[in-house]
């Protein structure tokens, strides 16, 4: 009954960090989040260890969209945990998804990629340029750590 009084209260609710909270009293799944909260640095914070891999992975577009995988903008936060569980012996050990899968997905993120770029012109005028670098390097990052799992998949 508590759970679904977590589903309830989460369907419900209009603040980030109180979904975060119930998140993880009830460890409730993506299908559960309204798709407003998705845009959320601290519910990714709370997915991220959570999710499966799986669906972790084919989620990896929606954050480079959201640019939530910028390092500026606070989105460096979900970077780190996102890089960690993929990077994790877990992750690559035991890959549940297939060469396929993880090819669409590395090529999902490179169009999301080529949208954020010019986002990141933007900033990096106001900034003196560098931002830009910074998510290059925050890209390349990502792209080590799914070109892994893409490795991986080929072994599973």
């Amino acid at each position: 009954m508590e759970y679904l009084r977590g589903v309830h209260e989460v369907t419900h609710s209009t603040d980030d960090q109180s979904v975060a909270r119930l998140i993880e009293i009830h460890d409730l799944a993506l299908e559960h989040i309204p798709t407003h909260f998705l845009k959320s640095k601290e519910i990714w914070l709370c997915l991220i260890p959570r999710l499966p891999l799986r669906i972790l992975v084919e989620q990896i577009p929606r954050l480079a969209r959201s640019g939530l995988l910028l390092a500026r903008g606070g989105g460096g936060g979900v970077l780190r945990p996102l890089l960690e569980r993929l990077q994790s012996d877990n992750a690559v050990g035991d890959c549940p998804l297939s060469p396929v899968e993880t090819y669409t997905i590395i090529k999902q993120c490179e169009a999301a990629s080529h949208v954020a770029p010019g986002r990141a012109r933007g900033a990096a005028g106001a900034t003196g340029g560098g931002g830009k670098r910074s998510h290059r390097h925050n890209r390349s990052q990502l792209e080590d750590a799914l070109m892994s799992l893409h490795i991986a998949s080929f072994k599973g």
